[in-house]
């Protein structure tokens, strides 16, 4: 009898319409605003500096975003500056208590500055 309610199962499984998968949800706006490259400050441009600055930032249980710091620098204090200004202007557009979408935990955020070949 086991056998047949499992193959009643199986038949009325293979029946059930595929559902497609539920979208993925919409990130915070923080998170969107943090994905966006910084401005790249025009003296360094003209300078031609270009590097890697990480900023180490946490989000405590309530989803409250500490303030940036430098965790790696460029080399290029223009640089560094550009990108902390950057991540505290999302958290003044965005609300530092509006990065809930993210776990609580320490985060490092990279931004890379390259300029173009022309």
């Amino acid at each position: 009898m086991a056998l047949w309610l499992n193959l009643l199962w199986l038949a009325a499984a293979a029946g059930e319409p595929e559902q497609e998968p539920a979208p993925a949800p919409e990130p915070p706006a923080l998170v969107q605003c943090l994905r966006q490259p910084p401005q790249y400050p025009p003296a360094s441009l003209g300078t031609e500096e270009s590097g890697d600055t990480n900023l180490l930032f946490e989000v405590d249980a309530d989803g409250v975003a500490s303030d940036a710091v430098i965790q790696r620098s460029s080399g290029f204090a223009k640089l560094d500056q550009a990108a902390l200004r950057h991540f505290r202007r999302c958290l003044d557009r965005n609300g530092r208590n509006n990065a809930s979408g993210l776990s609580p935990g320490r985060y490092v955020l990279p931004f890379s500055f390259r300029l173009e070949p022309t």
